[in-house]
Parts: C-alpha cells; sequence; structure tokens
C-alpha cells in the first residue's frame, strides 16, 4: 500500500490605486463652468492597461446644491473585480463605497457626493480621493510534498534580543542622556555601526574605560535603537519616528532611517506634518520633504493651527530675534 502527500496554494493578484485630484479656484469655476462638467487627467501612467478618469459635475445644477462624482474607466482585456472608495480630506472615515466588475468601459456614479452650498469661496480649493483595489488574476498552484524533514525556523534575531539588558557576557555600558545604564557587547554593535567600530577600534575613551555616553537621547529611543541593532526590529519606532531618525542618522544605520521615514510617510496627518517637514528638510530627505510640503499646501488652514506649527513658528521668530541682537553686538 503507498500514500502520496501533495500541497495546493491559491492566490490573487492584488492591484491599488491611489488618486488626489485637486481643482484650483473651484468656488469660481462651480458658479461659472461647472454646468459643462469638470474631468481630471488620466491616471495611472503606466503600462498596466488600466486607465481611470473622473469627473465632477451638478447632480441638481438648477439648485446650486450637491455635487456628483463618477468614475470613468478604460480596462484591459482581463476581467477584474474591486472597488472604488471617494473622500475628502480629513473624512477619510465618511466615504462613498462602489463594488464593481471591470470587463470593459463602464461609469461608476456617486451620486449627491456631498452638500457644497455656502461651502467655497471663490478662491478655495477642492481636493478629491479615490482609492480603487482591483483583485487580478487567480493563480492556482499545486505539487507532491518532498522530505518530511522540517527545518526550524532561524531564531537569531529572537536569541540576540535576549541578551539585550543582560549584564552576563556584556563588555561595554551605553549611558543614556537621562542617566539610564544599558549592558551591550562591543562585537555586535561594531559589527551593526561603523560608529561604534570607529570607537572601539582605536584607544577611545569608550574603548578603555567601557562606557558610551549619549547624551542626546534618552533611554526610550537609545533602548530601541539598541535593540534594532541587536534583532532588525523596532516595534516602538512608530512612536519615536523623528527622534528614532535622527538617532539612525548619527550611527549610520541606513535601513533604520528609512523604516522611520517611510513611518513618517505613512502616518502624515495634519498634527505631524510640521515635525515631518522639519525632520526631512534637516537630513535631506527629499521625498518625505516633497510629501509633507504637499500635504501641508493641502491641509494648510487645519495645520497652521496645530500646537507643533506656532511652535516652530515661535523658534524661528526668536533665532531670527537673536540673530539681529548677535549683528547689532558686532557692528558696536
Amino acid at each position: 500500500m503507498s500514500s502520496k502527500d501533495c500541497w495546493g496554494k491559491t492566490s490573487h493578484e492584488i492591484i491599488k490605486i491611489y488618486y488626489m485630484w485637486t481643482i484650483d479656484n473651484f468656488g469660481l469655476l462651480r458658479n461659472v463652468q461647472l454646468d459643462k462638467g469638470l474631468k481630471s487627467p488620466k491616471f495611472p501612467n503606466d503600462e498596466s492597461g488600466l486607465q481611470f478618469c473622473l469627473e465632477l459635475f451638478p447632480a441638481k445644477f438648477a439648485y446650486g446644491a450637491d455635487l456628483s462624482v463618477c468614475l470613468n474607466t478604460v480596462s484591459n482585456s482581463s476581467v477584474r473585480k474591486g472597488y472604488v472608495k471617494m473622500y475628502l480630506p480629513g473624512r477619510s472615515a465618511d466615504f462613498k463605497f462602489h463594488g464593481f466588475t471591470l470587463s470593459e468601459p463602464m461609469t461608476l456614479f456617486f451620486n449627491n457626493f456631498f452638500n457644497e452650498r455656502g461651502v467655497f469661496k471663490n478662491d478655495e480649493k477642492l481636493i478629491l480621493h479615490c482609492e480603487i483595489a482591483l483583485i487580478g488574476n487567480r493563480v492556482e498552484k499545486s505539487g507532491q510534498l518532498g522530505s518530511i524533514i522540517k527545518v526550524p525556523n532561524c531564531k537569531l534575531s529572537k536569541d540576540l534580543g535576549a541578551i539585550l539588558n543582560v549584564q552576563e557576557f556584556s563588555d561595554v555600558t551605553i549611558v543614556t542622556a537621562d542617566g539610564h545604564k544599558i549592558p551591550a557587547h562591543k562585537l555586535i554593535l561594531s559589527a551593526r555601526s561603523k560608529v561604534f567600530a570607529a570607537m572601539f577600534k582605536h584607544a577611545m575613551k569608550e574603548n578603555t574605560e567601557n562606557c558610551v555616553a549619549i547624551n542626546d537621547f534618552n533611554f526610550d529611543v537609545v533602548s530601541e535603537l539598541i535593540r534594532f541593532m541587536y534583532t532588525g526590529e523596532a516595534p516602538n519606532l512608530e512612536e519615536m519616528s523623528a527622534d528614532l531618525l535622527a538617532a539612525a542618522d548619527k550611527y549610520e544605520l541606513d535601513r533604520l532611517k528609512a523604516m522611520c521615514a517611510k513611518s513618517m510617510s505613512d502616518n502624515l496627518s495634519v498634527d505631524t506634518a510640521t515635525i515631518v517637514l522639519k525632520t526631512a528638510d534637516l537630513y535631506n530627505l527629499k521625498e518625505l520633504k516633497s510629501k509633507a510640503i504637499a500635504f501641508i499646501q493641502n491641509n494648510i488652514h487645519e495645520v497652521t493651527e496645530t500646537l507643533n506649527w506656532k511652535n516652530i513658528l515661535a523658534t524661528m521668530i526668536e533665532q531670527k530675534v537673536d540673530a539681529l541682537t548677535l549683528d547689532d553686538d558686532l557692528s558696536e
């Protein structure tokens, strides 16, 4: 008697498209030209064979009230199912949802999208957000199971993480700005950071006294930095991304720096936009800076009312006053 062990797997290609349509001077266009409708540029601009276009028009033009949006689709040859979601800035939780099957050019209507009476002045802009998710081709895989011998998963990251904050076998102590002490291992720190390697390679104070003082970061940030160096993970990154990015830059941990930048980009909001812009500018992160600037421009009224914006503005004014005072002192 014989037996055969088989395996099978089903997967689908998922395509996600995000599009933001900004209409400048919308208040004026609404009153003068909107009866003809407004169309967005076609998107996305790639080789996928998919193409969409948004169109805005008044659902009840005679009354000057509700606006409606439609999504015009031009598909490729394959049949795709999916959904489209439309929402306004700051109202992502209040969206209009539409499921569809894409097999030929079609139009999806979002009637009475929102009430615009009295909302827009002549110099204001309208921003529409559109998210599309498409389910692509189904892929089936199957075959015969190979060897029944199971190789355990690698536990290197877990094992190295287990020796964090353990005094045994440690040969250097990290002292944070707020006075906490973290036992560590020169070999691991040197292997992960060129900055630490330089400290321990030569007869520097940090090497001879087996102590490294990190005076510009507190325990929370330093412990997260060290954890990343041991395990490649930073589970609390989102809570301290700006400070951790600064620490990663200082100790030349490029991957951690990129992880922090991505977290700041993914979690960009009205409250964080000012800090993100300041950090991106300080550390020459061009893509993050461009995204922060675009976000602030599109949400300028909300951002300028936040405490972060007012604090940074106050700091800039104070620095300018100090600079003027110094110039006066030098001229005397």
